[in-house]
């Protein structure tokens, strides 16, 4: 059987992605086929047509993230059923009718929830709590910085940190930090006018999603015995008295379900979200948008 999806077929200007019929994903025993209903465009996916990030074989269907209906289901599979809703990350093929999806990625959807909010969660949601929960781990009254605290990672870190009794610190634009101040008890640095190093504060715990020269500074004001992590760059540093590692999202069902959860049952807020038919069109868009760096929101398409 045939379906729809955007192919990419070079590196480079979104004009190499089209609309092609494929052959539909066939399923391993560990894995469920979803027929897609909506998602979102995260910045690796820009990086990743942009021939950014690793490289990899094409033509191929990009996309990181899916949120649909269970319409098929592998021999062992266990606890998943056809009908159900689930949202998932998962490296590349997403941008079609139907993804093929591992049973350890998938999260069930809660039913107070809609597919567009679910797939907001997926990549940087769940990237947030692995940073937070399972790599920063903060504690009541330790110092946590977190770069980028309206960005899509930044604005659930944030929120996480908050719940753990940690003193959390974020950096914004100067419109920005009005917002967060508003928002929450934290305090929020103007990037643009502020520098770390005159802050007086030296912090436990700091979660980098910028990279570049904010890492650099960011391992300046890093206290003894703490621990930085990066989403975005490996950090070079010549200080022994601290921990800095750079660690990516792992796709865990587990972990996203916990979010969406935090989500429903109040804990959390969902980030902003523009939502819009799925489109070549708009995903063009998408990937403009994203790819820009100032988008405040998630941008998430959905299938009509």
């Amino acid at each position: 059987m045939e379906m729809e999806a955007y192919v990419l077929r070079e590196f480079g200007d979104l004009a190499h992605l089209v609309e092609l019929s494929t052959p539909e994903p066939t399923i391993s025993p560990k894995q469920v086929l979803v027929r897609q209903c909506a998602i979102a465009i995260e910045p690796y996916d820009v990086a990743f047509c942009a021939g950014q990030t690793d490289g990899h074989a094409l033509p191929v269907i990009p996309g990181s993230s899916v949120a649909g209906e269970i319409v098929a289901v592998g021999d062992a599979v266990t606890g998943y059923h056809i009908g159900e809703r689930v949202v998932a990350s998962r490296y590349l093929k997403t941008y079609g009718e139907y993804v093929p999806v591992n049973q350890r990625e998938l999260a069930r959807i809660p039913a107070e929830m809609t597919y567009a909010q679910a797939v907001s969660l997926a990549v940087s949601g769940q990237t947030a709590y692995q940073m937070i929960r399972h790599y920063l781990q903060p504690m009541p009254n330790q110092t946590i910085l977190i770069h980028g605290g309206m960005g899509n990672v930044g604005r659930i870190a944030v929120q996480l940190a908050q719940n753990t009794g940690a003193h959390v610190y974020t950096t914004a634009s100067t419109a920005n930090v009005a917002k967060l101040n508003k928002l929450a008890d934290i305090t929020a640095i103007d990037y643009t006018t502020t520098e770390l190093d005159t802050l007086g504060v030296e912090f436990d715990l700091i979660l980098d999603t910028i990279g570049g020269e904010t890492l650099a500074k960011s391992l300046a004001v890093l206290k003894t015995g703490g621990k930085l992590v990066s989403i975005v760059d490996e950090p070079e540093t010549t200080r022994t008295d601290i921990t800095a590692t750079q660690e990516f999202l792992t796709s865990s069902g587990t972990d996203l379900e916990a979010l969406l959860n935090m989500i429903v049952n109040g804990v959390l807020m969902l980030p902003p979200m523009e939502v819009v038919p799925m489109t070549l069109a708009n995903v063009r868009v998408g990937h403009e948008l994203v790819g820009a760096g100032r988008y405040d929101r998630k941008y998430v398409l959905v299938y009509e």
